[in-house]
């Protein structure tokens, strides 16, 4: 078997700000030690038409969703053969994350919008997709499925603290991986953004200038979500459903439900690292550029916080999805059962040949 592997990880996150694409090398020693090199690292954003759909994913006719998913895959290969001429690499395969639909649990289920048979047989190269429904069907969550990256690439950190749409943390306890999904993050801030004229809150500067809402942060801290113990996970449904109309019955000005949000958000993930015990913190994702909450997480947390280089915060899930596809590809497990709730570890993904 070959220790060295050429991967092109594909992520579209819930937040809808691009397509993250992160050519990289992996290689392991005969020891099991990973390292990793990325090439080339690229944020492709959508066209608005493309972007209104995929927002409207959710209550789309079964036509609609289908078509939608053809359109999103061709958007998708296109994007991978350009790369292909301009990387003199092999390419030994895409680990693609799809984009996220529909996320319900109770009801075992969970989508992600990828025709990956039509995206390896457009770019000539094997695509391993549909990380998530295998881990269900094992009684897991389907999510997050980024902490086997955390352990085998980011080993020197304790904890690993992602903030896309969804803010996610990951951590080693008693010699055992546990993540999940600690509260929405930059869905519900770019939402009030937007009443601003504004695609997001740069730097947290408008939430910086709002009023916290107590009796709002007092009622969203105590919804049962946030009470649930691991495993557990989010999805758009229960923002949408549960989370945001706690919200808008409030009236609040943009500004000042910015300002609650980022105070929710501290509250919750402060507490959620403190419980982790984990001393030093990897914060990537959207989020790491919203300096105004690192600021207050700072002031409400003991543990150091760390903000990486610009191409592992925007990138650090397209690489973990490229890394995951070689696992799986290996036959290795890439999925952790005390992470999702799954029966037993697996190796997670559908293998589609050119």
């Amino acid at each position: 078997m070959i220790n060295v592997y050429t991967a092109l990880g594909i992520m579209s996150g819930t937040s809808l700000d691009g397509l993250d694409l992160a050519l990289t090398t992996f290689q392991v020693n005969d020891s099991n030690k990973w390292t990793f090199e990325t090439h080339l690292l690229k944020t492709v954003r959508y066209p608005s038409e493309l972007v209104d759909r995929l927002k409207k994913g959710i209550s789309l006719s079964a036509i609609q969703l289908i078509e939608l998913q053809n359109d999103w895959t061709n958007f998708v290969a296109k994007e991978v053969n350009q790369l292909k001429q301009n990387s003199s690499l092999q390419i030994h395969l895409i680990g693609n994350h799809g984009h996220t639909i529909f996320h319900q649990i109770h009801k075992e289920l969970t989508f992600q919008l990828a025709n990956n048979a039509s995206l390896a047989a457009k770019t000539g190269l094997k695509v391993i997709g549909d990380f998530r429904s295998g881990d269900v069907a094992l009684g897991g969550q389907g999510a997050p499925l980024v902490p086997i990256g955390d352990k085998l690439l980011f080993q020197e950190y304790e904890a690993c603290l992602n903030l896309g749409g969804i803010a996610n943390l990951s951590f080693n306890r008693n010699g055992k991986s546990i993540a999940y999904d600690c509260c929405p993050f930059n869905i519900p801030l770019n939402k009030y953004a937007s009443d601003l004229g504004k695609e997001f809150d740069k730097g947290g500067e408008n939430a910086a200038t709002g009023t916290v809402h107590k009796l709002l942060s007092d009622e969203l801290i105590n919804l049962t979500y946030f009470k649930n113990t691991f495993p557990k996970s989010l999805g758009l449904e229960w923002i949408n459903e549960e989370f945001l109309p706690c919200i808008e019955k409030y009236n609040l000005t943009a500004r000042d439900s910015l300002a609650t949000l980022i105070n929710l958000y501290v509250k919750i993930i402060a507490r959620d690292i403190h419980d982790s015990l984990a001393k030093t913190i990897l914060i990537a994702g959207g989020g790491a550029y919203n300096t105004y909450f690192v600021n207050q997480l700072a002031l409400n947390c003991k543990s150091q916080l760390i903000l990486p280089t610009k191409e592992i915060i925007e990138f650090k899930e397209a690489i973990i999805f490229a890394f995951l596809g070689v696992l799986r590809f290996r036959e290795e497990q890439n999925t952790i059962s005390s992470v999702t709730g799954a029966k037993k570890n697996h190796s997670a993904g559908g293998l589609y040949l050119p």
